[in-house]
């Protein structure tokens, strides 16, 4: 039997962003009431609702980071922090959903029940390659799906941040003042520059894998590519599951976040690759 937990840098990384919160909660409703200016205390009111619903969720997700996984060769248990647990055994797993945007991985049995799995659990490339290894059956449909888009949920995110680096240029105009402005407009330009480098769709076509941009189109073909597989890159103080394609020249190109997740599009590029390529399957170490 293994057993996985949450890991610690996830625990700092939440710890911090909730203190932080609630600081700058405190300070904007300081120097936000008692301001003048019908500009600058929207300015203000803004940071206290954006950073209040912050501490929010983290303290949310708090509550949570006592949990823990166990999984041993018959099925998977999920035990809260209050001591109840809820089992699946492995041929009872009807469906696999992966919520690359929030972070996470849900399995539903054939009675509804769900359970949830995030990524930030220490140790989760290990336990993904159990899942996949005893689930990997549940795969075979997404083989014959051809195009795979990014969530919507994915883009409202980058525009929500969008919005974020927008408000010193906001609060510079309330104001009056140049330097905010100068410093919303950078924000936005880096964030912009950083959107149009993240793919848009993927595409399965005859030769090869076509992945588009916001700016440009990219072919990968067949014969280009060494390998397909699914790896853990680092981020939100735990890991991003990513759909990792090997091109020759030890050149590389990286998916995540896509709809119906990184598991399902895996299984669809490397079925793909190796029929045009006729690869032998991809098999798991015991």
């Amino acid at each position: 039997m293994q057993e996985f937990r949450i890991s610690r840098g996830f625990k700092f990384l939440i710890y911090t962003g909730f203190a932080l919160s609630c600081f700058i909660v405190v300070a904007c409703a300081a120097r936000g009431f008692p301001a003048k200016r019908r500009g600058t205390a929207a300015v203000y009111a803004f940071g206290v609702i954006f950073f209040g619903l912050s501490a929010a969720g983290a303290l949310r997700v708090i509550r949570r980071f006592n949990d823990r996984v166990q999984v041993d060769d018959f099925g998977i248990t999920y035990i809260r922090q209050n001591g109840e647990a809820l089992r699946m055994d492995w041929q009872d797993v009807r469906k696999v959903v992966t919520g690359d945007v929030l972070g996470r991985l849900d399995l539903y049995d054939f009675s509804n029940h769900r359970m949830r799995l995030a990524y930030q659990i220490e140790g989760f490339s290990t336990l993904m390659m159990i899942l996949r290894e005893n689930l990997e059956h549940l795969f075979e449909g997404t083989a014959k799906q051809t195009i795979f888009h990014k969530s919507a949920i994915y883009f409202a995110s980058w525009l929500i941040i969008f919005a974020f680096c927008l408000l010193p240029l906001w609060a510079g105009v309330a104001t009056g003042k140049r330097q905010p402005i100068i410093i919303g407009s950078l924000f936005a330009a880096l964030w912009l520059f950083v959107l149009s480098t993240e793919s848009c769709s993927v595409r399965i076509a005859e030769t090869g894998i076509e992945i588009r941009y916001p700016l440009r189109t990219r072919m990968l073909r067949f014969r280009e590519i060494c390998d397909i597989d699914v790896r853990d890159l680092p981020g939100r103080g735990g890991t991003i599951p990513a759909v990792v394609i090997s091109l020759d020249g030890n050149a590389t190109v990286n998916l995540t976040r896509y709809r119906g997740g990184h598991l399902a599009l895996c299984h669809a590029l490397r079925s793909a690759w190796e029929k045009a390529t006729e690869q032998p399957p991809q098999t798991y170490p015991p």
